[in-house]
């Protein structure tokens, strides 16, 4: 029997399946060395995430090496290949893997179960020169149990869903390396050129997201509120009941369709209803249940705890990933928002841990009916993982941090929410007639509230009050009406959890008519495994957009900026959509990779045409180079404020001088008469003065020589 070696992603994976593995082989499990485990018949070796990168554009041509308002755009390599990520423990890593591997039959990628995992171990065998049988693991669960099952069910890595994976992952990785280097070194030129100096950082996923944000931003802010009118008519039923019924503005008066402005029509209204009878002309009683609400995938969950805890994306990147490489949580990274059938199958063993697990389960758990199983557990509608659940493996509760505790107990919930009967209202609608004009009266009763005991309704969603139960033909007796001024609002500020809502579906974002009828309400940005991280680029690493203690998100500065740069190819979600079906179909071994990258290639060489004709304003705080008279960029470093040139082979440094670069005195140059060197103009160092002997001073420049001497004329040497 050959040797078989496991490729795990992380090291703690891998000694999970080391363990697993000598459970199956009732042995006892060896000891790592040298960043591997082996036993007589199999090793076990691992990553640390990605282990190869693609190259940089450097790396590709020599004439790509130079400043990148030189580059010769676009920038399209023959082939797009890796490199090694550099690093002492990856390095450690690699040579490991690459050891254990060169003494294998057959290599089982075990890395994560999606298709990150996969590209990962498929560009690691690929850059080793692997040939030989390989299979996959596939476990959604980090525990000893279910990795041990998982290798019982081994299957080979040819197989359409794993290739599928693998070249749409590539397809996705190469065609936003070629967007991104092109589209940022042609936009940042842009900007260079009229004197800004910052990266415009560009992505189809980002770009969209940036462009989003900034524009609903802008929308608020230029939002004019304006004050509108409405009637309320407090009556009294036969049996001293009250009811509270607002006016049914005539059309005519509503001058935008939904606001009336005239109050002196509606105060004729109040007189006109004022001692008149009141009678209930309508009424409609109805129904309404909702079901419980849907598993999480990692983007509804991600909103939620941003919508109740204030817990950003990162953070719940990181916190959940801990639970499950911990095997407390099922997969991170899932678009899926359905349960496996066999976890219905251990649902009473994992509600016995949860009941035991937190005092707050515990009547959640018990009010739970497991008799009947939902509709939310069915493997067949799972493309590639189950919803975010709690697993079988009881948590180290006692150690949680507060926000773990927040992420496990908001994930089970959603899972215990499932075992309840529904939320159900009913909702009793009146029409009353106060003389010749018709008011309306609505008022909700809870029925049964179902689901809600374990997951309360969302603030902004109240209930409406109950009212009486009143027949057609009931008398009302009139006991007040008033008009009320009220003003119209700006649309809430962006959060991350709308942000996130606006990736997961952003058809009403997109800008063609023809894409929003082809794709309907499918139109995604980025999936569930990169939203989090374009929402944490965008706002802690680039900068472009900030986050405040509530979770406001709001664009900075240089955000606005750079979305001012991007064409309408980058600044609606349509591109992305349609780069995300073209994802599926390569999947599903529908489409051509290949082909896909060369239409990528053609249109961004279009693209970058275009750009080269783009000039936007001169920054009105930029000064030109005297040298080059490219634009000089303010900049700070270690409290020292000079100007220096945005093109770097021009090297020309200026220091700062009233807000503006040190402009020459007039004699800047001429070589002094005693030693034959130029004079330069310099500054006046004036921390060394008082206040008063500031104030004296009208220029701090001088012209001073590289032997020290000052022109006969200066009268503002430094003395």
């Amino acid at each position: 029997m050959g040797r078989t070696v496991y490729l795990a992603e992380k090291p703690n994976m891998g000694q999970l399946i080391a363990a697993a593995l000598a459970k199956r082989d009732r042995i006892t499990v060896p000891k790592a060395r040298n960043g591997k485990i082996e036993s007589q018949n199999w090793s076990v070796c691992w990553l640390a995430g990605h282990a190869y990168t693609l190259l940089d554009a450097k790396d590709y041509k020599e004439e790509w090496d130079q400043p990148w308002g030189r580059l010769p755009l676009p920038l399209i390599p023959d082939e797009l290949t890796f490199k090694p990520i550099e690093g002492d423990f990856i390095e450690g890593c690699r040579k490991a893997a690459k050891s254990a591997i060169s003494q294998a039959d057959t290599v089982v990628i075990a890395t994560d179960a999606g298709q990150e995992g996969q590209i990962i171990a498929e560009i690691f065998l690929e850059q080793i020169g692997w040939k030989g049988n390989t299979l996959r693991l596939w476990s959604s669960v980090a525990n000893l149990t279910e990795i041990t099952r998982a290798l019982d069910t081994v299957k080979p890595n040819n197989d359409m869903k794993y290739q599928g994976l693998k070249l749409s992952g590539l397809a996705r990785m190469k065609g936003d390396w070629l967007i991104g280097i092109n589209f940022t070194v042609a936009y940042t030129n842009i900007a260079r050129k009229a004197g800004y100096d910052f990266i415009a950082s560009a992505g189809r996923v980002q770009s969209a997201c940036l462009a989003i944000c900034v524009d609903h931003d802008a929308m608020v802010d230029q939002f004019k509120s304006s004050s509108y009118y409405e009637v309320e008519a407090l009556l009294a039923t036969e049996t001293g009941e009250s009811v509270k019924a607002k006016l049914d503005i005539p059309e005519h008066l509503l001058h935008d369709g939904k606001h009336c402005i005239d109050d002196g029509a509606l105060n004729q209204i109040i007189q006109a209803c004022n001692g008149q009878p009141a009678e209930v002309v309508g009424c409609s009683q109805s129904e309404q249940s909702y079901k419980p609400p849907t598993p999480f995938n990692l983007t509804t969950l991600c909103m939620s705890l941003s919508r109740n805890f204030n817990i950003t994306a990162g953070e719940v990147m990181s916190l959940y990933q801990e639970m499950y490489e911990s095997g407390w949580l099922s997969y991170t990274r899932t678009d899926d928002t359905y349960y496996e059938d066999d976890q219905y199958d251990k649902i009473n063993e994992l509600f016995r841990m949860l009941r035991n697990l937190d005092p707050e389960f515990t009547p959640l758990v018990d009010g739970a009916d497991l008799s009947v199983k939902p509709a939310v557990f069915d493997s067949s509608k799972i493309a590639e993982h189950s919803a975010n659940s709690p697993t079988l493996s009881r948590p180290k509760w006692e150690t949680m941090g507060s926000k773990s505790k927040d992420i496990y107990r908001t994930v089970a919930k959603q899972m215990i929410a499932q075992f309840y009967p529904s939320y159900t209202t009913s909702t009793l609608q009146l029409r009353i007639a106060i003389g010749s004009h018709t008011f309306s009266a609505k008022g909700m009763t809870v029925v049964s509230p179902g689901w809600t005991q374990v997951i309360p309704k969302a603030a902004d969603d109240p209930d409406a009050p109950p009212i009486p139960l009143l027949e057609k033909g009931s008398q009302l007796t009139l006991v007040s009406i008033e008009k009320s001024s009220k003003k119209t609002r700006a649309p809430a500020r962006m959060t991350e959890a709308k942000i996130l809502g606006i990736m997961e579906n952003a058809s009403e974002y997109l800008a063609s008519e023809q894409t929003r009828k082809r794709l309907g309400a499918n139109a995604t940005l980025g999936t569930a495994a990169t939203r989090p991280n374009v929402v944490e680029l965008l706002v802690a690493k680039r900068k472009y957009l900030s986050r405040d203690a509530k979770g406001i998100i709001q664009p900075t500065q240089m955000g606005k900026r750079v979305r001012a740069l991007l064409p309408p190819e980058l600044s609606t979600p349509d591109l992305s959509a349609l780069w995300e079906i073209n994802f599926k179909s390569i999947r599903q071994g529908r489409a051509d990779p290949d082909e896909f990258l060369r239409k990528i290639q053609s249109w961004v060489n279009n693209q970058v045409q275009l750009a080269k004709t783009r000039t936007i304003k001169p920054n009105p705080l930029s000064y030109p180079c005297p040298t080059c008279q490219n634009p000089m960029a303010r900049k700070t470093k270690e409290k020292r404020v000079y100007w220096a040139c945005i093109d770097t082979d021009c090297k020309t440094y200026l220091p700062d001088y009233q807000g503006k670069p040190l402009d020459p005195l007039p004699n800047d140059g001429t070589l002094c008469p005693e030693c034959n060197t130029p004079f330069k103009t310099r500054l006046r160092n004036l921390d060394k003065l008082s206040l008063q002997e500031r104030r004296k001073v009208k220029d701090a420049r001088f012209l001073v020589c590289e032997g020290g001497h000052y022109p006969v004329s200066n009268s503002q040497k430094g003395n």
